[in-house]
Order: C-alpha cells, then structure tokens, then sequence
C-alpha cells in the first residue's frame, strides 16, 4: 500500500492526519524514533553533531591512512556510502584486534568524543519536545543530545540484558545503535553501529533479545513517530528479531506510523525509491515539513500534549470537590520532613480527596482576607507571590473554610485547564467556587476568557480564585487591573515573611518539633525548612529561642 503523503501546511484541526496524530498521543500509542538529522549541527564536546556525510569523510580518512590502501583506493572510495564504508573499516579493525572484541581506534575515539559527547545547545523547542511526557523515545543515534535533556530517563543501550519488569516501570531512552559514553568507557565499536555486519551481529545476538523483542512489538502495536532517520538500511527495524520478515513486518506494522519528510525542495516530488523504502518500513504516512517549520512542528506536538494533559470537559469535575481536610498531630520529623521540600505528600489519598496538612501547618492572613471577599462577591482574586511562599497552603486553606461553610468549591492544583472547560464553567456552572493553582491557566485564557467574562460570572455566581508566581514572565500581565475591573478583580499579595499573628502560631510548633526531635540531632532540618519557606526573619527568631 502506498504511503499517505502530506505537507505540514495541511495538517490543521479537523484533517484525517491531524485527527490521526492527536489521538495517537492522548492515547499514548506514539512513540518517537530519533535519527541523525534529529541533532544535526548541535555543538558538543569539542565540535558539532556531524551528518552522515561527515561521518563517511571520517571513515574515509581512517582508512586511508592505513598503509593497505593507496591513492588509487582512496579514489575509489569516494564512490562508496557510509554502510559499506563502515564494512570496510570494521574488517580493516577486526583484522587487528585480538580476540572476539573489535576496539576502535584512539583517533576514531577521540573523533567520537569531541562530536558526539557532552552535547549542549539543544534548541528551547526541540527541548520542549522532548520533555513533553513521553513513555520511552527510540533515537539511532550515540550522541548524549536527549540523556542531557532528560537526565530522569534510563539510558538503555544495546548488549544488555534487560529487566523489562523494571524498565517498564521506568521512562527510557532506547539507544538502538549505541552510545557515545558507553562506547568512551570500554572502546569497543560495537556500542558505534555503522557497518551492516554490525547491524546483524546486533539483531542476532542473544544479549540483544530482549531489545529486539520490544522493538518488534512497538512496530507492530504503537505509531511510530520518524524524525531525522534516513531509514535506508536500518536492518534493525526490517529484521526486528533477526528474520528476514520485511514483508510480515510491513503488514503487521501500525495504520498509523508517521515519517517526517525534511522537505528541502517543497516544489518537487519525493522520489519512488524513497516511497517504496518507506513503504517497506510500515509508513503509512509521510509528512512533508520544511526547514523553516520544523519549530512550528515540535510545537504542534507539544500543544497535543499539553491537551492530553488538561482537563477536558467529559472528565467528571466532581473529583476536585469535596476534599477531606487532616493535619498530622505527630511531631516526629521523619512525618514532617516530605512536606519542607515539595506539596506532593499534601494529598495523601487521592481516591477519597484526603489533604494531609503537616504539624507545623500555620493559618495565613491571606486566606482569611481572601475569603472575605468571595463574601462580599468579589468574582476573581488573584494571589501572588513567590516560589515557597506557601500559595499553595493558603489556597487549601480557603478551600477548607468555604468547605465547612458548605460552599460548592473546586481546587484543581495539578492539570493544565482546557480553553474549552474554562468556557463550559463560566458558562454551565451556577454558585460555585474554582480555586486554581499556579500554572493550571494560561495568563491568555485568564486575559481572554476570565477577565472577558465577568459579568457572565456574576450572573452565574461563579467565583474563581487563581494563584500566580511573581516570577513567572507573564506576572505584570495578569496583576494589571484596570478602572473597569474596580469591583471585580482583587490582587493579594503573600510572602514567606508571617505577620505576627501568623508568626506566633508558627514559632510555637517550631520549638516543639526542637523540643521532641532534639535527641535525634534533628534540628538542623527544621531550621532549613525556616529558611528555605519562612524566610530569614522567622530563623534569626528561631535561633533566638
């Protein structure tokens, strides 16, 4: 069957292709497959990322400098591609190495090194790309471009045998032809395939069953997104485990696996041979995209995710209400300690809503001013401040008091919101309360849905509140209340500095987490969490006691 063949300019909402995309992502049936044009011209260690040209002057070079070829053969190789270069460069190596390992040469190591190590410009868009929340990414290349990007990924690389049960519980970069760090630390070639005897030795060896088997399901169940790969001669992928299966594989390849066309010549026609290799890949769709919408591409597939990643408007709103409010009565630190670093241990139980302050929680002024004024019938209050300055807190606070007033609220602190529930609130929902954390709203919807509709949200007695970093690069945008919104918006500000009130209340649980953790040399902890969310006024009071 021939490939589906689009240009990029065509792949808008509505669209079989865009249609196919979206749903290959939402429903984490997509998966990446990195080749060498994917970090091309990246600067690394002491060089760039080079191209598979660069590579053939490479090899060319390290053969002509054996004292078997002459200036006649240097000639000849001139005509070769890298596959059969490669060929030859691993029979000239294993001819000269002792044993079963193959070693590559100080001068093709330290070419490795200074091109493939240490890679460090990776383009913001591209970055973004492959920070989007991606199960495992497979990437032909032995460059550290997508390790460095992603350090919370496993590296996995090819001659190891694998614990799947493990990795599956992992997020993974699959390195199918090697790894530039791997290959550094011992030398042998193997973890550098180029050749096509390296390509079999690969497929065939037992050490790589594993790989080769999860390859094979991949290309047989998941959409295969291709970006940067050549796809001529990647015998991996047409012998998944060591057959000669090209037909079989065809067949049993995904409806839906995707072939990003680098489209230098828009106007002409991408050649037969290269349709008919693709075909053979399991292609069924070749997206043309050129040079100069690429970054408009990376985009598209991060809007997919940031869609995926949102609360759309058939999700059950019901599960961010009613929310169960606890405080740990212990003064054990051990219980305690999760909370100085990170909000994650605020929910202790997600299946019934159960928010689990700790001991040395302290009631903020903010809150109280805050829930005022959603008294008074204030529609929109905006609280900002700082990183660690407890926004978070406060805002569950308000929850927790408008909660016990038998409020209909809403907090939602941990998914982006849709554009498209942001309208269905305002429009559908009748005296009820949305509490939105830092980073659920684009400042966009705020400017263009929220603040645009705040008559519609008094006519519906909807009341949102909405916390936003001081940092953040939209922060003026969003605090900027103009005379027509006198009455409607209210901005709060809250700082990791406590007011006496709130000062005296906190000061008292500290000294008794210093009184019951003392023998266990477990002060210092506390006065870390004193300074890294209190601020240094509350530790230089603290240290007076």
């Amino acid at each position: 069957m021939k490939p589906n063949i689009y240009r990029f300019a065509d792949v808008v909402d509505g669209t079989d292709v865009y249609e196919k995309i979206k749903d290959a992502i939402i429903n984490n049936r997509m998966i990446p497959v990195l080749g060498s044009g994917f970090s091309y011209g990246f600067k690394a260690n002491n060089g760039t990322v080079p191209s598979v040209n660069d590579l053939k002057e490479k090899i060319k070079q390290e053969l002509t400098e054996d004292e078997e070829y002459d200036e006649y053969d240097a000639e000849e190789l001139e005509r070769f591609d890298l596959s059969r270069l490669s060929d030859m460069f691993m029979q000239l190596l294993e001819e000269h190495s002792d044993g079963d390992k193959v070693f590559a040469p100080k001068s093709f190591l330290k070419y490795m090194e200074d091109h493939f190590y240490n890679v460090h410009d990776c383009p913001n868009y591209i970055k973004s790309f492959l920070r989007c929340d991606w199960e495992y990414l497979y990437t032909l290349n032995y460059d550290d471009t997508i390790e460095k990007t992603l350090p919370e990924y496993e590296v996995v690389v090819p001659y190891r045998n694998l614990n799947q049960k493990w990795l599956k519980e992992k997020k993974c970069v699959i390195k199918l032809h090697g790894d530039v760090h791997t290959m550094l630390s011992c030398k042998e070639m193997k973890y550098c395939t180029l050749s096509k005897s390296q390509y079999l030795n690969s497929i065939t060896s037992s050490e790589n069953k594993d790989l080769m088997e999860w390859l094979q399901d991949d290309c047989s169940s998941k959409d295969l997104l291709f970006i940067g790969c050549s796809l001529s001669g990647e015998y991996d992928f047409l012998f998944a485990e060591g057959t000669k299966r090209v037909s079989q594989l065809s067949y049993d390849a995904s409806e839906n696996s995707f072939y990003i066309y680098y489209d230098c010549d828009p106007e002409g026609k991408i050649p037969l041979y290269v349709r008919s290799d693709l075909g053979n890949y399991g292609i069924k769709n070749i997206i043309r995209v050129t040079p100069d919408e690429m970054p408009e591409f990376y985009s598209l597939i991060c809007e997919f995710f940031k869609e995926k990643a949102s609360i759309q408007k058939e999700d059950k709103l019901e599960k961010y209400r009613n929310f169960v409010f606890e405080q740990l009565t212990s003064c054990d630190l051990a219980c305690n300690l999760p909370y100085i670093f990170e909000n994650k241990s605020l929910l202790a139980n997600p299946r019934n809503n159960t928010i689990l302050f700790p001991y040395f929680y302290t009631h903020r002024t903010v809150s109280k001013n805050i829930i005022n004024a959603l008294e008074r019938g204030i529609p929109v209050c905006i609280i900002a401040g700082n990183r660690f300055a407890g926004k978070t807190y406060a805002l569950l606070e308000i929850v927790d008091e408008l909660q016990k007033k038998h409020k209909k609220v809403y907090y939602i602190g941990d998914k982006n919101i849709s554009t498209q529930i942001l309208n269905y609130i305002i429009s559908c929902y009748h005296q009820a309360v949305f509490v939105f954390d830092c980073r659920t709203i684009e400042n966009r919807q705020f400017q263009n849905i929220i603040l645009n509709n705040l008559n519609a949200m008094v006519e519906n007695s909807i009341q949102i509140v909405y916390a936003v970093n001081r940092s953040d690069r939209n922060f003026t945008k969003v605090i900027h209340i103009d005379e027509s919104m006198r009455g409607f918006v209210e901005y709060y500000s809250i700082d990791s500095i406590l007011d006496s009130n709130e000062l005296t209340e906190f000061n008292s649980k500290i000294k008794k987490l210093t009184i019951v953790n003392r023998k266990k040399n477990d002060t210092f902890w506390i006065m870390h969490f004193a300074l890294k969310i209190q601020g240094y006024l509350i530790v230089n009071q603290f240290c007076q006691t």
